[in-house]
């Protein structure tokens, strides 16, 4: 209905600032309950060893769509007219409802709330109470869970870190292209698809990775290789290897994101999965603004080339914390009392 309205707005030529502030906020707000339920659902139609293929098919799945298919036609489309890509787009969501309501309802699954042994009444009472104050614990319970938790709550701010960086460098990646490596305006596509390229590779990989070398050690060298891959675009100064590197960066961001929603989904309690998977993904949404004003405020004062230096910079930190956090890892994952 969003996407609808924009396409109205945009055919009768009263889209404005204001309208597109609005609807991105509104996308932004429904993109985030969406991924929240999303991430929940997967693991009800998905066994736990097969939700890292699973979440990686979806990056590939994605970026096929999106860097493939979408950005090219969505050119075609604006040609014809500015308001006919938004139409396909709000028609892309209407399918998308009709194939999620054909999904399966899970199964219903055991909460996740204290339960009394044999108690006296007293106890029993003592039991009934924490369980609604549980309830009325609401999103909160998924922060809390994150807090407790060592290794959720390290793949979380290492996302934020990440999306810091990353919105960073995009915000000036179309004028360091141009300007640094001096990339032909006419090939700036090429360069793109390179990089979604490198997002699909990644994902194609993701899966065998994790069954091979196990979840954590993967994301343990997947940041240490897209802080190298970083390093590397901000010393080239040529198209093929400023797109290699960058292609090899995006297919570490593909991992990193498949690999850490898979943790989450194997270790998070069901009743919670959304609550957590909704504040990670509000701490990763929030980072890449900042990134993208510090980073135009960073080129403003000093150039375009000190910004991928300092998003290597970050994802230098990023890693020093989670190889720290990974390394002394013991035990099983923080839990609610069942």
């Amino acid at each position: 209905m969003v996407v609808a309205a924009l396409a109205w707005s945009v055919a009768t030529g009263h889209a404005g600032i204001a309208t597109l502030v609005v609807v991105a906020s509104l996308l932004a707000l429904l993109g985030t309950l969406f991924d929240a339920s999303a991430y929940a659902l997967l693991p009800t139609v998905m066994p736990p060893e097969g939700l890292a293929g699973a979440n990686a098919r979806l990056q590939a799945g994605t970026a096929v769509a999106g860097g493939f298919v979408g950005a090219p036609l969505a050119g075609v489309l604006f040609a014809v007219s500015p308001a006919l890509p938004f139409t396909a787009d709000a028609l892309t969501f209407a399918l998308a409802a009709v194939l999620i309501l054909a999904i399966p309802a899970p199964a219903p699954r055991r909460s996740c709330t204290f339960r009394p042994g044999k108690a006296a009444q007293k106890g029993q009472s003592r039991g009934r109470n924490r369980k609604i104050n549980e309830d009325k614990g609401g999103v909160w319970q998924g922060i809390r869970f994150l807090r407790r938790d060592r290794v959720l709550r390290a793949l979380t701010v290492g996302t934020a870190g990440s999306n810091l960086a990353i919105g960073g460098l995009a915000s000036v990646l179309v004028l360091y292209a141009l300007a640094v490596l001096r990339v032909p305006e006419a090939a700036y596509g090429l360069f793109a698809a390179g990089a979604v390229a490198g997002g699909l590779g990644g994902a194609l990989f993701a899966g065998r990775l994790a069954a091979r070398f196990g979840t954590l050690p993967t994301l343990r060298v997947v940041l240490l290789g897209q802080t190298l891959a970083l390093a590397g675009f901000a010393l080239a100064r040529h198209p093929l290897t400023g797109g290699l590197a960058m292609a090899g960066f995006t297919a570490g961001s593909t991992i990193w994101n498949s690999l850490r929603a898979a943790y989450g989904q194997r270790h998070v309690p069901p009743d919670l999965l959304g609550r957590v998977g909704a504040a990670q993904r509000v701490a990763g949404l929030a980072a890449a603004p900042a990134g993208a004003v510090l980073a135009g405020l960073a080129a403003q004062a000093f150039g375009l080339t000190p910004v991928p230096w300092a998003a290597a910079a970050v994802f230098a930190l990023v890693t020093a914390a989670v190889w720290v956090t990974f390394r002394a890892r013991t035990g099983p994952p923080a839990a609610p009392p069942h």
